[in-house]
């Protein structure tokens, strides 16, 4: 019963700022990727899922965050952004996991995702939904989407990334994103998808380059980045502008029907 009781009453070992929190932990987690305990990836992803507390409760003490405004705030830019519900769980669950940790520390008497004040929002808002079939691209779907990008090249840079996601079925965010013009080989027609750029060791493949995708990335200039900064908010723009869903994978998920 004591221990049940302690988060409630027992005071923070100091006064430490969510920043602070924030740097320690990823600290913490980098000496677990050095020992071979975690993956490149697992850290990259908290620190990027983590990024996002800084501008906004950086200099707040951890013991002061409310979880009501804490909540508000994800759920908030959940809904601003137009994740998917899997996209808010795993933010939820990077930055619960970093309060865990601060918790165990004893720089805050209770994790606040895990507030009883806010739990029945939660629950509503990552509930499962019944599954639905995958979005397929009609072919003037993708003629569109291939279009869009080739007319606006020059602004959002994004011709070599679509193509290669609609003739490959690379995974965009996993794998596509990733790629530099270094792994694809246009004289043997191959795109490689080293371990480092794949989802997971396993997955790590090369890909032939069709003629139809080898005309797309002929248009491309070679002297710049194949995939351009801010590419999740230039590609949700992109698919925006052909009247697609807000949904990453749509051009697997198409590529393998």
């Amino acid at each position: 019963a004591l221990d049940h009781l302690r988060p409630h009453y027992a005071p923070p070992a100091g006064t430490v700022t969510i920043q602070e929190l924030r740097n320690e932990y990823l600290e913490f987690y980098k000496a677990k990727v050095d020992k071979g305990q975690r993956s490149k990836r697992q850290y990259q992803t908290l620190k990027d899922r983590t990024n996002h507390l800084v501008p906004k409760f950086g200099m707040t003490p951890a013991n002061e965050i409310s979880a009501r405004v804490l909540w508000d705030w994800l759920s908030g830019m959940a809904e601003k952004r137009e994740w998917v519900q899997n996209t808010l769980k795993r933010y939820d669950g990077a930055i619960g996991q970093l309060f865990e940790f601060g918790r165990k520390k004893g720089y805050l008497a209770a994790n606040p995702l895990k507030a009883p004040e806010i739990q029945f929002e939660k629950e509503e808002a990552l509930e499962q939904t019944p599954s639905q079939a995958p979005v397929i691209l009609s072919i003037e779907q993708a003629s569109s989407l291939l279009a869009v990008s080739h007319a606006e090249n020059s602004k959002r840079e994004l011709l070599g990334f679509v193509a290669i996601c609609l003739f490959t079925g690379a995974r965009p965010e996993a794998e596509a994103a990733k790629l530099v013009w270094d792994d694809i080989d246009l004289e043997d027609g191959r795109i490689y998808i080293r371990p480092n750029k794949s989802k997971n060791t396993a997955s790590a493949r090369s890909m032939e380059i069709c003629s139809a995708l080898m005309g797309w990335l002929l248009l491309c200039d070679q002297n710049k980045p194949l995939i351009p900064p801010a590419l999740a908010f230039r590609w949700k723009k992109t698919r925006a502008a052909v009247g697609l869903p807000n949904i990453g994978d749509l051009t697997r998920h198409s590529f393998a029907s």
